[in-house]
């Protein structure tokens, strides 16, 4: 592949592949026509730099007046544009740059990274200097990779499609029994809309093995995927709100809100810093960046209930919300009285708190949580998610969750906040 043909190749990938969400899809895309994406990367790459050292071999050291500087080489430019195509690609999603490098992508780098210039009297000063920045680009990538040069052992294809992010294709789950009020209209007018524009939110769970409860936030829970449902069935009680989701793990309820909250802001935290890292790059592969971040929050810290805000690891206050939402955060007795003291910390007087779980049966220390939250002045009422919205709210991507069994039971908590608590 010339040069030439080379650089057209990847100007249409990049005009193509402008954000996290556009690579997923085509990676899906590839997957589907029977090639992985990771591989048609590598092979860019390598052409690149095959391309390039070749220039290398055969350039006369030049003057101004003999020879073309290693600098304005189409090979060069090609490289160039080809290592900053990559680069972006990888910062963007970090899985592709272990898919791409076990294709043999670090060996290519490498050629790049090792060469020796200055063993070489056919190089001037000047394309020392182009070799020096290209090593730059090269080593840059290379620092993106928890260990280089990985050896090549390509994933098959059938590992690519179990590496995608998990897709919700969240929808109302209406009740047949609901009524024909304002808010249903309103309610009306986003299905339409999410089934005009696709309401699709993608998850990239931690890959990491789960081994103690630290970890529970690194896969999905049966909990969030009913929450985020019952959210977008009434999108009036997230809409132009300030929204705190406690133990965002993967963040599929607070990804949800930000999806609704229009004018408002959604904040994703959870106390495991691998845990809220992967909450931030799902926040951008979904393109919602402008509406929603993610920080560190343990309920553990939020032992002080005469603070108005709840505080991070570094001791900073933030504000008070309107509407918090957790899904699954209980697992021990301990977690529900220091998670109802971080929604009295966190929540505005007036504010109120949804939060689904598991019964006791599942999830150990939840049958404390009601008391927790009165102990605190805290209004409590509770439902059966079974019962809600005709059952709907457990009918659909349940196989997508950990630990959900036919039968499981799961309970709503709406938490207010009155005058009384302040």
């Amino acid at each position: 592949m010339a040069s030439a043909a080379l650089s057209s190749q990847i100007q249409v990938l990049d005009e193509k592949l402008q954000s996290p969400k556009d690579i997923v899809q085509y990676k899906e895309a590839k997957l589907k026509s029977g090639e992985g994406f990771p591989s048609q990367l590598a092979e860019i790459l390598q052409t690149a730099i095959s391309q390039w050292l070749a220039i290398i071999i055969i350039t006369p050291k030049h003057d101004d007046n003999n020879g073309v500087p290693l600098e304005q080489a189409p090979e060069t430019k090609a490289l160039f544009q080809t290592m900053n195509f990559y680069k972006r690609l990888v910062e963007a999603d970090p899985s592709l740059e272990e898919e791409a490098s076990r294709e043999g992508s670090h060996r290519s780098l490498s050629k790049i990274i090792n060469l020796d210039s200055s063993s070489s009297s056919s190089l001037s000063d000047q394309d020392n200097d182009v070799i020096l920045d290209l090593q730059d680009v090269a080593c840059e990538i290379a620092a993106l990779s928890k260990s280089f040069p990985v050896r090549a052992a390509p994933f098959t294809l059938e590992e690519l499609k179990d590496r995608l992010p998990l897709s919700f294709q969240i929808e109302p789950a209406e009740s047949s029994s609901a009524s024909s009020s304002e808010s249903t209209e309103k309610r009306e007018k986003v299905k339409q809309r999410m089934v005009q524009e696709g309401f699709r939110i993608l998850i990239n769970q931690v890959k990491t093995r789960q081994s103690a409860q630290k970890d529970v936030g690194f896969v999905m829970w049966p909990s969030a995927v009913a929450l985020s449902r019952w959210l977008v069935s009434y999108p009036e009680e997230v809409r132009n709100k300030a929204v705190l989701e406690l133990g965002a793990g993967c963040g599929l309820t607070g990804l949800v809100a930000a999806q609704l909250v229009s004018e408002g802001f959604v904040t994703l935290t959870d106390f495991n810093h691998v845990v809220v890292q992967n909450a931030q790059q799902n926040i951008a592969l979904n393109g919602l960046s402008e509406v929603a971040k993610s920080e560190t929050l343990d309920f553990y810290q939020q032992d002080d209930t005469s603070r108005e805000g709840w505080v991070d690891p570094k001791g900073v206050l933030h504000e008070q919300v309107d509407l918090i939402l957790a899904a699954d955060v209980i697992c021990q007795k301990e977690d529900a009285f220091a998670a109802a003291r971080s929604i009295l910390c966190s929540l505005k007087v007036g504010g109120k708190a949804i939060v689904v779980s598991a019964d006791s049966e599942h999830r150990f220390g939840v049958e404390c949580f009601q008391q927790a939250c009165e102990e605190l002045g805290l209004l409590v009422t509770t439902r059966d998610v079974r019962k809600m919205c005709d059952g709907k709210l457990l009918s659909i991507d349940m196989d997508k969750t950990t630990g959900y069994v036919s039968g499981m039971k799961l309970t709503m908590y709406t938490v207010q906040k009155g005058t009384s608590n302040r």
